[in-house]
């Protein structure tokens, strides 16, 4: 592993995701997580076998991090990352879009937040182990951001407290 002009460079192998076909995981080595400001969400960016990236960097619950990467990923890969002041804009799911346009004023705040607050958003409600406690989170969010709350707060964003998240790593 050695640094180059910003970025930390090293060979990865991604993995299939354990729960959804459409990316695979792939594991930063515990000396480049190691070098991030966190324990939780971060925003990377650089290069995955010579293409651009901008993404986050999730927490695994053990003090490292894993990026999602598109399923075209497989095998060993070069990479380039750094730490990013820019973070991508998240991929809001159905239902927080739906519960979020049932309420005007939440939906208006939500769209006023930057893209990294919208993601600790977003980190939390997934961070729920049950439907029921998902669904309560949705609701609760929208009440808070309706009245004007505009981070969310009280959780483990790095998941090795509370073990609430892990790398959904699956079978290869």
């Amino acid at each position: 592993m050695a640094s180059v002009a910003g970025y930390i460079r090293f060979k990865a192998r991604s993995r299939a995701a354990s729960s959804d076909g459409d990316y695979r995981v792939l594991m930063l080595p515990q000396e480049v997580s190691d070098s991030l400001s966190s324990r939780g969400l971060v925003a990377v960016g650089g290069h995955l076998e010579g293409e651009d990236f901008l993404t986050v960097a999730w927490p695994d619950g053990q003090g490292g991090h894993w990026i999602k990467v598109s399923p075209r990923f497989q095998g060993e890969m070069d990479v380039e990352l750094a730490q990013s002041k820019e973070w991508p804009e998240p991929d809001v799911p159905a239902d927080v879009v739906a519960a979020l346009g049932q309420s005007p004023v939440a939906l208006e705040l939500w769209n006023k937040i930057n893209a990294a607050t919208r993601t600790d958003w977003l980190y939390w409600l997934d961070s729920a182990k049950k439907a029921e406690t998902r669904v309560k989170r949705i609701a609760s969010m929208c009440d808070m951001l309706a009245k004007g709350k505009k981070k969310v707060c009280c959780f483990d964003r790095s998941g090795i407290y509370s073990k609430s998240v892990e790398c959904p790593v699956g079978d290869e």
